[in-house]
């Protein structure tokens, strides 16, 4: 069981590493969080989730767990060993995609982009829940995908808010940013007015356009993505792309370093560069 003030779970042999601080922030109200789940028909899951809490003290912490637990939950419950049954076989009779099992429903993209959105709802319901008639949210940031004899079948990207998501490469240049901030700078960068790198220093990169648990429920952006064998995914809060993404791209520890220590490494960079928020990174290594 983990303890209430863990902020990074992660399972045993699942290709990810994760790190989180909580800075200069009285609580830490980021959450990291995944795992690598054989399923029953014949292929391997692999999930990770960064969030971001919003709502100060314990509910931005209480919001960022739940929203990573009950969406993590809900996917096992979509894996699991009923082919008729559980919530991925509703989710496939509402959209029409999939066929009878668990396994098929999960090859076809409409479906799983069904499923993703259904479990994102629940996520919002939730925190609404603990919400109170008060201003609490979190950002979310899900990679989530298929392996099956050593190959990738399909993988989705699932996001709201600013919490981001990085394809690596050998460089900053190289590193490629997968995901779009949901807020008003995020909106600015869309429209022309600024560049990516100049995001943390332009007013309102902090203000939010979609969240969990804030307001009416978000519509999440889902992007199919391919992977390949040694590809590697950096999911990482505000508090550490805010000092660490400049005008040559998202900075890059020292590739001799374990995978473990580089994940430490952009949580560390980012406190010794002057953030203020809470820190958190996952690195996953395909």
């Amino acid at each position: 069981m983990m303890s209430d003030d863990e902020r990074v779970l992660i399972g045993e042999d699942a290709g990810m590493f994760g790190a989180s601080e909580v800075g200069l922030r009285d609580r830490d109200e980021d959450f990291v969080c995944g795992f690598k789940m054989e399923t029953t028909h014949g292929w391997t899951c692999r999930a990770a989730i960064i969030c971001d809490g919003m709502g100060g003290g314990e509910r931005g912490e209480d919001a960022s767990r739940i929203a990573a637990k009950t969406f993590l939950d809900g996917l096992r419950e979509a894996l699991g060993p009923k082919p008729t049954g559980g919530l991925l076989a509703r989710v496939a009779r509402r959209s029409g995609g999939g066929s009878a099992s668990s396994g098929g429903a999960f090859t076809d993209a409409t479906t799983r982009e069904q499923l993703w959105r259904t479990l994102v709802g629940t996520c919002h319901v939730k925190v609404r829940e603990l919400a109170e008639g008060r201003k609490v949210g979190t950002t979310s940031t899900a990679l989530i995908f298929s392996e099956r004899r050593g190959g990738v079948e399909w993988c989705d990207l699932i996001h709201i808010g600013d919490t981001r998501c990085y394809r690596l490469g050998a460089d900053p240049a190289a590193s490629e940013l997968l995901s779009e901030d949901n807020s008003l700078t995020g909106e600015m960068h869309r429209g022309g007015y600024i560049e990516l790198h100049e995001i943390p220093d332009t007013h309102g990169h902090n203000v939010l356009t979609k969240s969990i648990g804030m307001d009416e429920l978000p519509d999440s952006t889902v992007t199919s993505l391919e992977l390949n064998s040694g590809d590697r995914y950096l999911l990482c809060c505000d508090g550490v792309w805010g000092p660490l993404h400049d005008r040559s791209g998202i900075w890059m520890p020292d590739a001799s370093l374990s995978p473990q220590a580089q994940v430490d490494s952009w949580v560390s960079e980012a406190l010794s560069r002057g953030s203020t928020d809470n820190c958190s990174a996952l690195l996953l290594v395909v």
